[in-house]
């Protein structure tokens, strides 16, 4: 037991399921755990877990447990075995999984799928074990302030968010319930609950994961990737997923800078790397917070890393044309409901794509127009910096009404969305707490294709510091208060 600098009590690696993706393929290559074991303990965790966290929609228990046993039986001893065998994982519910019924979300959607996304797919054939599909905003439009099957709890401190969309993913791997998981980012949404949550959680380019076998948002800007506890756990989840898929128009077939595989995820990046400092997106940022994210900074100064001030003139104009395109394409693709089921969405939802319908033709082709300035613009930046370093966010985790409705004045797309515009990767990664005990994330970009750099510099940072290894020592103690209402819905415990 630790404390995290701020008295709270916390855990470091107590059990194989609290390592990274790499540790835990190590002790089951060595037979010091199996899979049917992990696959154990994350579900008594998630029971455990789960009444104060409310993070899954649906927990598979008996095929997970099913599929843990027969990967029990797998030689995991020869030294080609996959670092995702038999690793428990999370998937958000906007994601198909062959047989699980579907929902993102939403009451307005719900079918089972007779086929498995790829992103998915890839990982399962890699030998992960899906206990659950994760909980999310209603059509993954968050974060919002009502909630279908109601919002996620952050696992650090009772009645503050964890961070949407992907906030039952976030809130699984914050918890210590498994180790990693997948979720989607269309202007933010992996990002905010690694952040919020304390954990890493990486945005990468367009095109690297396919998106095909998820219920999409807004098509331009969705993307989809890894949450886990490190870097390395994000460039092990990357690996196995990144790839062509034909089905998908936004997928590359030949992806230059391929994600590092596990074995390369241990090389530093080369020393005097220049970091572009986003200095006028930290004015704005709680004080706490921001000592903390330049600490790290300076850290990163101290193992070669060149900190230079950056201005990028275009970036309050190019998170507000992301959300012009947002709203627009949320609406057009989910145009269907509004018009044979609008009664099945939540108000708050059905508000949002009634407005992004009336938006004129004219404001989006500028938004689209100031997205292509925008792209060229960073590729002009990233001739000068290698990265850019800017806040996962203005402030850490917000509190919580027990409906869902946080305090106003929300300013997420400010500090993420213009990486969904250039589709550019971008990766949040934990670096202290806040004077409430809550984690700082700091986030990191790249230019297009530089996953592999960006996943190594992250690395690089997270080998000299323990921010990420730190875990909430026990589930919170939400009140009855807070029991989420589910608009007619249970929540499922089997297929």
């Amino acid at each position: 037991m630790s404390t995290d600098g701020q008295g709270n009590e916390v855990i470091i690696a107590d059990h194989p399921l609290d390592r990274g993706l790499a540790e835990i393929s190590e002790l089951l290559r060595r037979k010091l755990t199996s899979p049917a074991e992990l696959c154990h303990e994350a579900l008594q965790r998630l029971a455990r877990w789960e009444p104060a966290l409310n993070a899954f929609i649906n927990v598979l228990s008996a095929d997970a447990t099913t599929r843990a046993q027969q990967l029990s039986q797998v030689d995991s001893a020869t030294e080609a075995h996959s670092p995702l065998l038999g690793v428990p994982i999370a998937i958000k519910d906007n994601l198909d999984l062959e047989g699980v019924r579907t929902t993102a979300g939403s009451a307005a959607i719900d079918y089972v799928p007779r086929t498995t996304a790829p992103s998915v797919q890839r990982l399962r054939d890699a030998g992960a074990v899906v206990v659950g599909k994760a909980n999310l905003p209603e059509l993954a439009y968050g974060p919002a302030d009502t909630y279908v099957f109601g919002p996620s709890w952050n696992p650090w401190k009772a009645g503050h968010f964890a961070g949407g969309s992907s906030m039952g993913s976030g809130a699984a791997v914050a918890a210590g319930v498994v180790p990693a998981a997948v979720g989607s980012d269309t202007s933010g949404s992996l990002r905010n609950p690694a952040g919020w949550s304390g954990i890493t959680g990486m945005k990468p380019t367009r095109g690297l994961i396919p998106l095909t076998g998820m219920v999409p948002l807004a098509p331009g800007l969705d993307h989809i990737g890894p949450l886990g506890r490190s870097a390395l756990d994000c460039a092990i989840l990357l690996d196995a997923m990144a790839g062509h898929d034909s089905s998908d128009p936004w997928s590359r077939r030949r992806a230059p800078g391929h994600p590092m595989s596990y074995a390369g995820a241990a090389t530093l990046p080369s020393s005097h790397v220049r970091i572009g400092v986003i200095k006028n997106l930290f004015d704005s940022v709680q004080p706490d917070a921001a000592e903390a994210m330049e600490r790290a900074l300076d850290l990163m100064g101290g193992f070669g890393a060149r900190l230079i001030d950056v201005d990028i003139p275009l970036w309050g104009e190019a998170a507000n044309a992301a959300l012009v395109i947002l709203v627009c394409q949320a609406a057009s693709t989910h145009a269907d409901l509004l018009d044979t089921a609008p009664e099945l969405l939540l108000p708050q939802t059905r508000d949002r794509l009634e407005a992004g319908a009336q938006v004129s033709s004219t404001a989006y082709l500028q938004a689209d127009f100031l997205g292509r300035e925008f792209r060229q613009q960073l590729v002009t930046i990233f001739g000068d910096v290698d990265f850019l370093a800017l806040p996962a966010r203005e402030r850490t985790a917000p509190p919580m009404e027990p409906s869902g409705l946080r305090p106003p004045g929300d300013q997420g797309h400010l500090f993420n969305a213009p990486f969904n515009l250039a589709g550019s990767p971008a990766i949040v990664l934990p670096v202290g707490f806040d004077r409430m005990g809550l984690p700082v994330g700091l986030q990191l970009a790249a230019n297009r294709w530089r996953d592999a750099s960006l996943l190594r510099l992250a690395h690089a940072y997270q080998t000299c510091t323990d921010w990420h290894t730190f875990r909430p020592s026990s589930p919170l103690q939400q009140t009855e208060s807070t029991a989420p209402p589910t608009a007619g819905w249970v929540k499922s415990t089997e297929n």
